[in-house]
């Protein structure tokens, strides 16, 4: 990982408040990779191994369903993608693929999970949050 992401990745509302200590100790356990355009970086059902922070490129979400696809979002730099899963220790809830080529910062979910415990004001600024993205991604409850 390049010293001068770390940066880009602390303005990010996630790691703001973290304090400098968790932070590099985070940042440690990280790593960066180059992707190729068009590849599948994680599938919808499968373990969160990591927080994926995009650097450079583009990366869509999509859901599959009976061999039907549909974009959820899409994702720019500098912004990460999906953290409930990860803070959850869940299944993802969908896929992602580079759209062209990109570089991504992978941050092993162990890790987040283990600083998620350690550090009080990282916890109780994303809390409240997680639910809400989950909502956000699998739709709003039926009565």
């Amino acid at each position: 990982m390049r010293e001068e992401d770390k940066p880009e990745i602390r303005k990010l509302p996630l790691f703001r408040d973290m304090s400098p200590e968790n932070f590099e100790t985070l940042m440690q356990a990280a790593y960066a990779h180059a992707f190729p355009a068009q590849l599948e970086l994680i599938r919808q059902g499968e373990p969160a191994d990591f927080l994926h922070v995009v650097m450079e490129g583009t990366v869509e979400l999509f859901s599959g369903w009976r061999d039907r696809e549909t974009t959820m979002a899409v994702v720019r730099p500098v912004s990460t993608f999906i953290l409930a899963a990860c803070i959850r220790d869940a299944p993802y809830l969908m896929s992602a693929r580079t759209v062209e080529k990109s570089r991504i910062i992978m941050i092993p979910a162990k890790d987040l999970r283990a600083t998620f415990r350690l550090d009080p004001e990282f916890r109780s600024r994303r809390s409240p949050s997680l639910p809400i993205a989950t909502v956000r991604w699998c739709g709003t409850p039926r009565a």
